[in-house]
């Protein structure tokens, strides 16, 4: 039988190094079938080496071909060195358009650590000292000068903003993947691949079947792990029946998943129904990928999506979701003279996937840190002069930090204060997150903090906005129905945001609860914004591939396997609305600790889930 996935991780262990690799096991393919096509317009491929590559989704290949060949020559004739990864968006004259969007801004020395990469000029866009958020937009800066040497933007996004650098290299490679297999490839135009390959001998006339998975991950470490997700490869190591990462999430949500769709693409004697593997993108940070698939592309009627968690259970249901942001500015006031001046720290924090951990009580770093600090401000009248807690919104907070200062003649009582509220925060949560610790240390005193009326308000709005379980499922058995986790929170230099992402198996409800968070925080006078909603995938427990999984799993492993709706996003609810009659049914191995940096997926579970996947597909049915 041909190697399946966890051949393919255990290989890979100790090998090439992936930038930003969202499936963690790609790489273990990459050596057999290496990028080194340059540029070959022919094709319509640019790819700059075989770890870093550029995928031809939007513009057109001709439209960035142009734009190569009019770059900016020094007077020596040298082109001029000013870009890093490029790709952008413009018009059909090969302009830059007003419109366009630059995801990330290659830091200073890139290009010395990441050697023979194609130089991309953007000209006129802006230098390499400015940090910009995914999909923020640059109009205005079109027409700042650029010098030769600066470093410039990694890649494009789509108007969907996308992710670059990664999601680029590996769209490519699975672009490459495919065709080095001599199987139909397509590419649509925000970067979703598809590969198709014909049914073993015998088994033509059997329905066709879609394996799909995500090609992103989420990009989580510890606060001491030194570690880029942009020039590293993760640090994988096996402990017992578990593959983990040192210090930063694994990847294996949804890397197993893609792995075993290569795995199935790439074997010679796997029996097998006409097969549409589909890998798409940004599934982790708002589902673009499968909200533009557009319908048309796919002719199977059934797809098997690899993008669960657990073993022992079959999913045929999901929650939708809805992006909270909250922005907003405020006054600074100069810092009291003659203060102290702490750095204010909340680690060690469980964490995990903000849908499926939900339910499990774990802290949430932005309240335990918010908490601490209106406490204290209620008590000695902190000055705030910066707060940086949380990260991504499908991950529940693991550590914050604020900068903030207290009178000097109060600074022992504050100290003894924080270690006391530590300890009841300790034992409120020794259970659910027994490593948690607050750290006080001290810092450099700052020129201003936060307008104290504005701090006074912005902590009670986060006290008071919901976080964690709004309500259960009064039909299903322990299911969520709507929950908010409240991901991030930052103050600083003026200005605030507040992240949340806002889940929900009931449409209505979801928006409820996200309004309701909306009128907390225009309370205290910020924007707010509700966007990247995305439906639930209704359930329907008598489709015909979930009576064959069902009937199949109980023949094979004894028990009867629990049929449910689950508190995650996952993307058959979106892709359901351009292909309504396709069957869908969700399944995966063992992974723990999903979105978080103790994100492990167990080898013996994936090899059960490989042998229930094969099964499943020499049993498919002949078309309808």
């Amino acid at each position: 039988m041909a190697a399946g996935p966890v051949e393919h991780a255990v290989e890979h262990r100790q090998g090439a190094k992936w930038q930003n690799s969202a499936a963690v096991f790609l790489a273990a393919h990459a050596s057999r079938h290496p990028v080194t096509q340059v540029l070959d317009r022919n094709t319509q491929k640019v790819f700059l080496s075989p770890l870093d590559s550029l995928p031809l989704r939007h513009p057109a290949p001709r439209q960035l071909d142009r734009a190569i060949d009019n770059r900016p020559r020094l007077p020596d004739g040298r082109i001029a060195q000013v870009a890093a990864l490029g790709g952008f968006l413009h018009d059909e004259t090969g302009q830059l358009e007003e419109r366009l969007r630059i995801i990330r801004v290659v830091p200073q020395g890139f290009l010395e650590r990441c050697p023979g990469l194609l130089q991309v000029v953007l000209p006129g866009v802006f230098p390499a000292d400015q940090k910009l958020l995914v999909g923020e937009p640059v109009d205005g800066r079109l027409r700042q000068a650029v010098a030769a040497g600066d470093v410039l933007a990694d890649g494009p996004s789509t108007n969907l903003g996308e992710l670059a650098l990664g999601q680029n290299l590996l769209v490519a490679f699975m672009k490459e993947f495919g065709e080095s297999l001599g199987l139909e490839t397509v590419v649509d135009e925000v970067g979703n691949v598809i590969i198709k390959k014909p049914a073993s001998p015998s088994m033509e006339n059997r329905a066709t079947v879609v394996i799909q998975g995500h090609l992103d991950m989420v990009c989580q470490k510890n606060e001491d792990t030194d570690f880029d997700f942009e020039t590293q490869g993760i640090d994988m190591f096996v402990d017992g029946d578990w593959v983990k990462a040192r210090g930063t999430t694994l990847g294996a949500d949804n890397g197993i998943g893609v792995a075993s769709a290569m795995a199935l693409l790439a074997s010679d004697d796997i029996q097998h129904p006409p097969l549409e593997a589909l890998f798409t993108i940004d599934e982790e940070t708002g589902m673009t990928g499968a909200m533009a698939l557009k319908g048309g592309l796919l002719d199977a009627e059934i797809m098997l999506n690899l993008d669960s968690e657990d073993d022992s259970e079959i999913t045929i249901g999901c929650a939708g979701g809805v992006d909270v942001t909250v922005t907003g500015t405020f006054e600074k006031v100069a810092a009291e003279p003659g203060c102290k001046t702490y750095h204010l720290a909340v680690k060690g924090l469980t964490g995990g996937h903000s849908g499926m951990d939900i339910h499990l009580g774990r802290a949430n770093a932005n309240k335990l840190l918010n908490r601490i600090l209106m406490e204290a401000d209620n008590e000695f009248g902190l000055g705030i002069a910066a707060i940086q807690s949380g990260g991504l919104r499908n991950a529940i907070p693991r550590e914050g930090f604020a900068t903030v200062t207290v009178d000097a003649d109060d600074a022992a009582g504050f100290e003894a204060f924080v270690q006391q509220l530590a300890a009841v925060l300790r034992d409120e949560y020794a259970s659910t997150d027994p490593n948690l610790v607050v750290l006080l240390d001290p810092a450099d005193p700052p020129e201003e903090v936060i307008d104290p009326v504005f701090q006074a308000m912005l902590l009670r709005a986060v006290a008071a906005c919901p976080s964690g379980i709004h309500r259960m499922s009064p039909d299903i058995d322990d299911l969520v129905q709507t929950s908010n986790n409240l991901a991030s929170v930052t103050a600083k230099d003026g200005a605030y945001k507040v992240l949340c992402l806002t889940r929900g198996s009931v449409d209505s409800e979801k928006m409820d609860l996200a309004h309701a968070i909306r009128a907390v925080f225009e309370l205290i006078g910020g924007d707010v914004a509700l966007t990247g909603e995305y439906p639930g995938w209704a359930p329907k427990p008598d489709a015909p591939i979930v009576k064959l999984m069902a009937a199949l799993y109980e023949e094979r492993f004894g028990e009867k396997a629990p049929i449910l709706a689950c508190h995650a996003g996952l993307e058959c609810g979106i892709l359901g609305t351009n292909y309504p009659d396709m069957q869908m049914i969700s399944f995966g191995p063992n992974i723990r600790g999903a979105h978080s940096p103790d994100e492990k997926v167990q080898i013996s579970s994936v090899q059960k889930f490989w042998g229930y996947l094969l099964e499943t597909l020499q049993r498919i049915p002949e078309k309808a």
